[in-house]
Formats: C-alpha cells, sequence, structure tokens
C-alpha cells in the first residue's frame, strides 16, 4: 500500500473483520480535517488527490457491511474509477455489487452486471481495467496487462456478481428476472447458449456452466425455481446432483404462479436468446423477415414472462433482445 497511513488504516480494519471502521478511516483521511481531498503520508505531507487504493478499499469495505445504506456511496466511488479510466480490484467491483444487494437495489445490481459484461467483451468507449488484487494498485505497473484478471479469475469475479444480483432480485420477487440474467451471463462465461427442451427443463439448466460450476448461482437460481413455484424441478436438481438444498425465502409471491407458465416462459427466452447470439454473430445485417420471425419469438416469450407474472423479466428480455437488432441496422 506504499506510504499511504489511509490505505493502511483500512486494509487493517478490512484484515479484522471492522469494515465499517474502515469506512469511517476513509471519511475522516479524506475530510477537510487533513486537507482537501489529499492523504497524509508516513513521511509527513500530502498528495492532491485521492489515491485509486483508498477508493478501491472503500468500495470493498462499503460490500462488507451487510446492514447495508453504503450502495449510493459506493457507486459514486465506483463511478469516479471509471470516469477516470483508474483501474480497481476485483474485491472493490464485487464490494460495490454486495453493497447493491445488501440496499436491494436489483436495478441498479442488473446494471453493474450489464456494465462488467459489456466490458468483457469490449463494447463501449472504454473496458473496465480490472486487477486481481487491491495491492496492484500502488504499483506503478498496475495498469499492465500483468496485473489484469485471468480468464478463471474473470469467470470467478462473473459468477460472484451474478449470484448477489440474483439475490437481490430474489428478495424482491424478481425470480424470473434472476433466472433470464443467469441465462445472459452464462453466454459470457461458457460463450454458449441452452438449448432448452420443454420436457427437460432441470437438464437445460444445468448444463449452463455457470449454474453447474459455481455453487453460490446455483443456490440463487434454486432460490428462484422455488419463488416460481417450480419445486418439482428443483426436485429433479437435487437428483441430478446427488444433493439437498437449502431453500432462503425472498418476498412473498402476490397470487399463485403456475410451474407450466413458468417452463413456457423459460424455453421461449432460452428460444430468444439464441436467436440474439445468431444476429450478434451474423457478418451481415438480419433480413426483414427474419427480423420479423425475431420480433413475434420475443413478443411471445414476453407473453409467457407475463403470464407467469413476471413483467420484470419481460420487459428486460425485451431490452436484450432490441440492443441485439439495434447493433445490425
Amino acid at each position: 500500500y506504499g506510504p499511504s497511513i489511509a490505505a493502511a488504516a483500512m486494509l487493517a480494519c478490512i484484515r479484522c473483520s471492522r469494515s465499517s471502521e474502515a469506512i469511517y478511516a476513509y471519511d475522516f483521511f479524506m475530510s477537510g480535517n487533513q486537507s482537501a481531498a489529499s492523504e497524509w503520508q508516513w513521511a509527513g505531507g500530502s498528495t492532491t488527490a485521492v489515491k485509486p487504493l483508498c477508493r478501491d478499499l472503500a468500495c470493498m469495505s462499503m460490500g462488507n457491511v451487510k446492514k447495508g445504506g453504503f450502495s449510493r456511496d459506493a457507486m459514486r466511488l465506483f463511478g469516479e474509477l471509471i470516469d477516470e479510466d483508474s483501474p480497481l480490484s476485483a474485491d472493490a467491483l464485487l464490494g460495490v455489487a454486495h453493497s447493491l444487494e445488501h440496499d436491494l437495489d436489483w436495478q441498479s445490481s442488473i446494471q453493474l452486471l450489464k456494465g462488467f459484461i459489456a466490458s468483457i467483451h469490449r463494447e463501449g468507449s472504454t473496458s473496465w481495467r480490472i486487477l486481481s488484487e487491491s495491492l496492484e494498485l500502488s504499483k506503478i505497473d498496475a495498469v499492465t496487462s500483468e496485473g489484469t484478471l485471468s480468464q478463471s479469475e474473470q469467470n470467478d469475479l462473473l459468477a460472484n456478481i451474478l449470484a448477489s444480483v440474483m439475490r437481490a432480485c430474489n428478495h424482491e420477487g424478481q425470480y424470473g428476472l434472476a433466472i433470464l440474467m443467469c441465462s445472459i451471463a452464462n453466454t459470457s462465461y461458457d460463450n454458449d447458449w441452452i438449448d432448452c427442451k420443454e420436457n427437460e427443463p432441470a437438464k437445460a439448466i444445468i448444463s449452463q456452466k455457470i449454474v453447474a460450476e459455481k455453487q453460490q448461482v446455483l443456490e440463487a437460481y434454486i432460490q428462484s425455481l422455488d419463488g416460481l413455484g417450480c419445486g418439482f424441478i428443483v426436485n429433479e436438481l437435487q437428483n441430478l446432483r446427488n444433493t439437498t438444498f437449502s431453500i432462503p425465502r425472498g418476498r412473498k409471491r402476490k397470487g399463485y404462479t403456475h410451474a407450466e407458465s413458468w417452463i413456457n416462459a423459460f424455453v421461449a427466452m432460452g428460444r430468444v436468446l439464441e436467436a440474439t447470439h445468431e444476429i450478434l454473430l451474423e457478418g451481415s445485417d438480419i433480413s426483414g423477415e427474419s427480423r420479423l420471425l425475431f420480433e413475434r419469438g420475443v413478443g411471445r416469450a414476453m407473453d409467457h414472462c407475463i403470464d407467469s407474472k413476471q413483467p420484470a423479466a419481460a420487459l428486460y428480455l425485451f431490452d436484450h433482445a432490441s440492443a441485439a437488432v439495434a447493433k445490425k441496422r
């Protein structure tokens, strides 16, 4: 952490599981009492700007406070890092995701996940520069490729952010949306789509590598299925995995969701995502006939989502599909 006493104090608090004190230390050292936006040094004096390491540790700390209340501050710090094209650690990004989860801000959680996926595929004007460890930020060569995430680390971070998003959605009754985001994230994890058969939903679910390989994602998925009234699929998954799942409870459903309605929605969404994948791979614009067929498929999937009382999943599916088509115009 170099010469920064602020970073040293914050890191000591974090490693002692006292993240609230780490946040207090950040606020104290960055307050007007210590000279505006400056950091004190071991050797005396101060710098004129907040070091990325301190902001990184602050984001990490805010995600560790389970009582919540820090999501706005975490997003503000995260925005500063991205706007300045500064690198950040995987733990800091996950801390931002957890802060949103603790405050039950599932909409912002989804936007964070979508931003990370876009960064993976180098979409947009800039990509997020994410390092393996916070302390890499104190090194001069931290921005070189040597400090960036490996493919395995990138997949781990994607799975952890996704699980956080799914838990936030589940808590607020957005079970279908949680499952949709899992399917979208899996295409970045595995660079593939799911071939879902109507009579084999459990096998289609477990064929998603991000579900099969990441326990935290599987557990969130099970909660989503339980919330949708798909207990029989949960039982099938338990048989396939030869295990028993403990299901945490989210917000109680308003009205009963028929399992058959959601299975129809799941199958239709899978087809839309497969078609979206093909559209993005096409080197030329899609034909008018193909576009019409695609729009009908999206509409059918949205109808099934609405029938299963998951309208938010319908809206986000439409947004995802529309973005793919827009790129081909």
